[in-house]
């Protein structure tokens, strides 16, 4: 994302899905290359003609290509035929179509089969045929062209639909004079757009994936409002040398807006140990929206962080917010008890028990 445009009472930022495009324009030209040089159709033939040497010739071509009677040779050389069988790398079995001449062996269909059973009525046409002195023609074709066609058409299609439909252009705009921030994201089909007060903005922070089990490090930046709630600028999480940007971006916006860069901390970073929640109560009311946003951020993170939920709902119960409190509480004791921690599970049962009437 950059800033486009800037004064003292406006900033613009933009991002464009160059990488979408580019992979969607990848994906369709690959299917387009693709129907144009994979079609292969392939023909082996033999005449008899009383003015001169029955032969037989192979031949193919494509859509973009020729390559017609590519190998010539007398019908007599041929001794017979033969269907060799092989096992490929998938291991599964397959079967080609060869004429015995006097000096090699051909492929009058230059393809592998899974199905013996078109290797087997081809073979019998060529026997039949050379048995019969009296039939002037024989004529064996295959093509690829459906398998082909279904490819392409799969990658042009694939590749239409990212760049068509699912590459946004996300836009930033921050007006100081109307005192609002608008997020939009728009393609050639869909886009939307919502608008937030900027009194109602506490802060800007990167944000972390709430899956992130493999512990990668991606961000975006959000911004967090004063009820707690993160708002993501852009919806695509950055890694590795593109966090900088993010930061970057975070700081711009910060200090444009004159907000603070708010870091996310750690569950234990939050509160050291369990005796500090009932502070909250003692707490100024933007020192306890703080704790409070730092845990609903860790919650964001990863739903399944089970001291998270405990802890966000030991610290609502604190602040007497007894029905926000149940379902964390309950999330963290189902949590507790597939880890196996017991005495955890037996604590939020206790508690909520003994709150049953007020939760």
């Amino acid at each position: 994302m950059k800033v486009v445009q800037e004064n003292h009472s406006q900033m613009t930022l933009r991002l464009l899905p160059w990488s979408m495009w580019l992979f969607g324009a990848f994906l369709t030209s690959a299917g387009l290359i693709f129907a144009g040089l994979g079609v292969t159709e392939e023909t082996f033939s033999c005449r008899r003609d009383t003015t001169a040497p029955a032969t037989c010739q192979l031949s193919s071509k494509g859509v973009l290509w020729s390559n017609p009677n590519y190998d010539v040779f007398p019908l007599k050389d041929i001794q017979g035929t033969k269907i060799d069988n092989f096992t490929d790398y998938e291991d599964q079995r397959r079967y080609r179509l060869l004429i015995l001449t006097n000096s090699r062996e051909i492929s009058p269909i230059n393809t592998d089969f899974s199905a013996q059973k078109r290797v087997r009525e081809w073979q019998e046409d060529i026997e039949l045929f050379l048995k019969d002195t009296q039939r002037q023609n024989l004529v064996i074709e295959y093509n690829n062209r459906f398998y082909i066609y279904v490819i392409a058409v799969v990658l042009t299609v694939a590749g239409l639909v990212i760049a068509v439909i699912f590459s946004k252009v996300f836009l930033c705009n921050i007006d100081k004079t109307l005192g609002k921030l608008t997020l939009a994201k728009y393609g050639l089909v869909s886009g939307s757009k919502a608008e937030y007060k900027i009194f109602d903005i506490r802060g800007i922070t990167l944000q972390t994936p709430e899956d992130n089990s493999e512990g990668i490090a991606a961000y975006r930046v959000a911004l967090v409002m004063k009820s707690g709630e993160y708002i993501p600028i852009i919806s695509n999480y950055s890694f590795g040398a593109k966090i900088l940007q993010q930061q970057q971006i975070a700081d711009r916006i910060s200090q444009f807006l004159n907000l603070e860069f708010i870091q996310v901390m750690s569950v234990p970073e939050i509160f050291s140990t369990l005796e500090d929640i009932p502070r909250l109560l003692s707490m100024n009311q933007e020192e306890c929206d703080a704790k409070l946003a730092y845990l609903q951020q860790a919650i964001m993170n990863n739903g399944n962080d089970a001291e998270a939920n405990y802890l966000y709902g030991l610290a609502l119960g604190a602040l007497q917010r007894y029905q926000e409190a149940q379902p964390f509480l309950e999330a963290a004791k189902r949590l507790f008890g597939w880890e196996g921690k017991k005495q955890r599970v037996q604590e939020i049962d206790s508690l909520l028990t003994s709150r049953s009437q007020k939760l």
